[in-house]
């Protein structure tokens, strides 16, 4: 989406997209989705935003340095239960240098990026993206990346492109979540591993 303040702008309209897919489904699918979850789904308006610094400390997990591993995300879901009543949120700052090049800064090495975790699982990354193509230029080389390798991705940004981001949800995450489905391939209509690549 275009024309954003920050990252804020991007969570906002995934906690209304959310709820409303969310309020669409209790209401619409009931009997099936209670063959499957003793509760409704939640609205999600109330997710908070924890920034990564904040996640790894309510761990006291310091190894953690830039990203979260499984059982992290599972327990910072039961914080967010007990604390707001979702077992959801945002973790906004992850280190600039754990992210893709485009990824827009948001202070003091951290990124103005973040992922939705829902019932202990990451469904969504997402966030504020460089919209200046020197400042592009100087993420890619900061990276140690030639921008000339890149040039039909930044030749966008030369008549001018507005502060934007988006995200990208795991549909097939998000429905073994909502389902509460053991393994994400119960999810997948052609699940894929190491013993199964085609159809």
């Amino acid at each position: 989406m275009g024309f954003i303040n920050g990252p804020e702008d991007v969570m906002q309209l995934e906690r209304e997209l959310l709820t409303y897919i969310f309020d669409r489904l209790n209401v619409e699918s009931r009997p099936l989705l209670g063959r499957y979850r003793k509760e409704p789904l939640p609205s999600m308006m109330d997710v908070p935003v924890w920034t990564f610094t904040e996640c790894v400390e309510r761990l006291a997990r310091p190894e953690l340095a830039d990203d979260l591993d499984p059982e992290a995300e599972r327990q910072l879901c039961r914080f967010a239960q007990r604390e707001h009543g979702v077992g959801a949120m945002f973790v906004l700052g992850f280190p600039l240098s754990a992210r893709p090049f485009y990824t827009h800064p948001l202070s003091n090495g951290f990124a103005a990026g973040f992922d939705l975790l829902f019932d202990g699982l990451e469904i969504t990354t997402g966030g504020q993206r460089l919209h200046r193509r020197e400042d592009l230029e100087g993420a890619l080389r900061a990276r140690g990346l030639d921008p000339a390798s890149f040039e039909d991705h930044l030749r966008m940004f030369d008549t001018g492109m507005p502060p934007h981001g988006g995200l990208a949800i795991g549909l097939e995450r998000l429905t073994a979540q909502i389902l509460g489905l053991s393994n994400i391939r119960e999810a997948t209509l052609y699940p894929r591993d190491r013993y199964r690549v085609s159809p």
